[in-house]
């Protein structure tokens, strides 16, 4: 190795902080670096070696442990390089080994898209958080400095990176409270997602600048002249809002940049809780304070563990100026975040199982062991965290965070699943709701049981968090094949007695049957009978291998279908085939045939919530599948829901139509609270499709939500 590599500063810049820090390790690691990186170039043109150490130092910044500093300078290694995980272990150990592969993508699965692979790779770093959360505080210094270089890029990439960062790092950012990482990453997402606005804020951000800068200095001589009067320590402060919250800002009250009042404001840092209730005391006292305008997160924190307080007031000539009051601990937390949570004189990882400032990832990580589906996991993640917060009190005066919109059941089971599954209400501040009611902050919850109580598909709609979603899901997938292998046990010995012969006999008999159809055990045939996903007929042929079996009237019509075994390729609707009205299913829908009297072959969504109210009679249940190759468009029918804002109705149909779906029929109403809601028809190729379309208007920034309907 070439003992002379460069090291940038990173050392002088880790000793700073951490006298004792282990140098020769570091200085190791930048050989290894630079040796595994040789000859290689970014799309800068730059020798590769300078990201990871830019990476490195990031990390200082946070004032990281030098194993977090050395994994940080390897984290490319596995993923671009001929070194392996053993020998990263043999020469650092086993740790840094660890959490350079807990930042390794996961490249060597056969995956069958980009967003499969996404969310792989979201599901490991979740897990490897779950042990230790340096993992992330790298992969987030990481996607920083590459949102800091991605100009060489060709713009499709740089769009797709931006995409990422802003749905997925910026937010994870945010929950861990690292603050300015969280606001470069959306400075920089919205400079590549929307550069000419950028650039026009930035522009006209600096034109006001020196004004706003003059006044904020006469406010702020006038604070501290206050301040020193009644002798109490504190630094005094301007700052300015980033772009992205000015953009935000502006998109969310329809505002144009010159109607927005609190571009910038004062941050007031002390030493004590109570110095900051005595300063706000003081600025209340200066100037009059805006009604609602006040929000005291010393009392009661963000979940990221932010702790400040803010309140606006009216100033000299009539404008409005936000204040921050915070102490310094306070500040380094907003600054830091969850790194702010550890001193690093022994090193060794961060564990977040015992500290309330991973209350969150405790939650993620708990209900993402219930959803199998990598992209339902990645969407659930995107939900959660875009999610505001309501902060409601169990009985025994137990605060608990949950999203805004969370619901008495989500309630329950945030406590313990199995008060969700039997919850049948509330005492809510000592009223009785039902479980669909939706809670505020404050209120004092006690949930209500029954052991008759059993979840219904139903309760999907209305929940609100990832974690009731999946835990009810769970249960009624249990309960469906418990009841599949029950009727199709029945169903199977109603149809031997049909055929003149004794189940009891008949089923003694089963395990050659088993071996013939190749199925694992006679639950599991039983399911397969109960679910239509296997004939009767089928299973006679092999149990009653002698006998003439009779056809049933559903083999009757799958004869007439031109089918005798195997699904049936559903290309549309026809004589005998028919898509259910209540569930409305559109080609990629994963789907169950029903066959009924008089109608022929109906097809039903799988999780339909009619099928529950069937006569479920497996015999009549078939196989279905849709044709890969749909001809025509399917009608869908969506809500969108959005802030009641001029044009928004043409902004929606602009994303419709550049995602290549067409609008049939549209039916608008507009609420007392300026809400619009947008009843559509649109016709679209496969559920992909509409994903696609929904993705595209959800981007608007007045769109609140779009959903698919189900029924007519």
């Amino acid at each position: 190795m070439n003992d002379t590599v460069t090291d940038f500063g990173l050392i002088d810049r880790v000793i700073a902080y951490r006298p004792e820090a282990n140098v020769e390790l570091i200085q190791r690691a930048l050989r290894l670096s630079a040796e595994a990186h040789a000859g290689q170039r970014r799309a800068s043109g730059v020798p590769y070696l300078k990201h990871p150490v830019e990476v490195a130092e990031i990390l200082t910044q946070l004032r990281m442990d030098e194993s977090t500093v050395v994994a940080a300078l390897l984290h490319d290694t596995l993923e671009d390089t001929h070194f392996t995980r053993e020998q990263i272990a043999a020469e650092f150990g086993e740790e840094i080994a660890w959490l350079v592969d807990g930042v390794t993508k996961i490249d060597k699965l056969r995956l069958v898209s980009r967003e499969e692979a996404q969310a792989e790779n979201f599901r490991k770093m979740l897990l490897s958080m779950a042990r230790d959360i340096r993992v992330i505080i790298i992969k987030l210094a990481d996607r920083l400095h590459n949102m800091r270089t991605l100009t060489p890029l060709s713009d499709e990439k740089r769009q797709r990176i931006a995409t990422e960062t802003q749905e997925i790092y910026a937010p994870i950012a945010n929950r861990l409270g690292l603050g300015w990482i969280k606001v470069e990453l959306e400075d920089l997402c919205l400079r590549y997602l929307k550069p000419e606005l950028y650039f026009s804020l930035v522009k006209q951000v600096a034109a006001g600048k020196k004004v706003r800068d003059r006044y904020l200095d006469e406010v702020r001589e006038i604070v501290e002249r206050e301040i020193e009067r009644v002798n109490i320590p504190a630094e005094v402060a301007g700052r300015s809002k980033h772009i992205y919250s000015i953009y935000q800002k502006m998109s969310d009250q329809n505002l144009e940049l010159e109607q927005l009042y609190d571009l910038s404001g004062i941050r007031i840092i002390t030493d004590t809780k109570m110095h900051c209730y005595a300063l706000l005391g003081i600025i209340h006292s200066l100037w009059q304070p805006i009604p609602g305008k006040f929000k005291d997160y010393v009392a009661l924190p963000k979940s990221n563990g932010y702790q400040s307080l803010h309140t606006t007031v009216v100033c000299e000539r009539g404008n409005r100026v936000e204040f921050q009051i915070r102490t310094r601990d306070m500040h380094r937390v907003a600054e830091e975040g969850i790194a702010a949570h550890w001193k690093y004189k022994e090193g060794g990882p961060i564990d977040p199982s015992g500290d309330d400032a991973f209350r969150w990832l405790r939650q993620i990580l708990e209900w993402q062991q219930q959803i199998s589906d990598g992209k339902q996991f990645l969407d659930a993640l995107k939900v959660d965290l875009f999610s505001d917060s309501v902060f409601p009190y169990t009985r025994n005066g137990e605060l608990l965070e949950m999203p805004r919109g969370s619901t008495v059941l989500d309630f329950a089971f945030a406590i313990h699943t199995e008060l969700g599954l039997g919850c049948v209400g509330a005492s809510v501040d000592g009223k009785l709701v039902s479980p669909r009611h939706v809670l505020k902050s404050g209120q004092t919850v006690e949930i209500l049981t029954s052991e008759d109580q059993r979840p219904v598909r139903e309760w999907i709609g209305f929940l609100k968090t990832a974690r009731a979603r999946s835990a009810v899901k769970h249960w009624l997938k249990s309960e469906e094949r418990r009841r599949t292998v029950d009727v199709g046990r029945k169903v199977l010995a109603r149809e031997i007695r049909r055929q003149g012969h004794s189940p009891e006999q008949v089923l003694a008999g089963i395990d050659k049957a088993l071996n013939a159809l190749k199925v694992a055990d006679e639950q599991a045939l039983y399911s397969e009978v109960g679910y239509g996903k296997r004939s009767i007929g089928e299973v006679l042929a092999h149990l009653l291998p002698d006998s003439r079996v009779r056809p049933s009237f559903k083999e009757r019509i799958m004869m007439r279908l031109g089918r005798r075994d195997g699904a049936v390729v559903i290309t549309g609707e026809g004589v005998m085939v028919h898509l259910a009205g209540c569930c409305r299913p559109i080609p990629g829908d994963p789907i169950v045939g029903h066959v009924k009297r008089g109608r022929g072959l109906v097809v039903h969504v799988q999780d339909c919530a009619q099928l529950d109210q069937f006569d479920f009679d497996p015999e009549l249940m078939v196989e279905v599948a849709w044709d890969e190759h749909p001809t025509c468009p399917t009608s869908v029918p969506v809500q969108v829901l959005t802030r009641d804002r001029t044009g928004i109705l043409g902004k929606v149909s602009s994303a419709i139509a550049d995602a290549k779906a067409n609008i049939s029929h549209a039916q608008i109403h507009t609420t007392e609270d300026r809400k619009a809601s947008f009843n559509l028809i649109l016709e679209v190729d496969h559920v992909r499709h509409l994903e696609k379309v929904i993705r595209a208007v959800e981007k608007l920034p007045d769109v609140l939500e779009m959903r698919r309907l189900r029924g007519n």
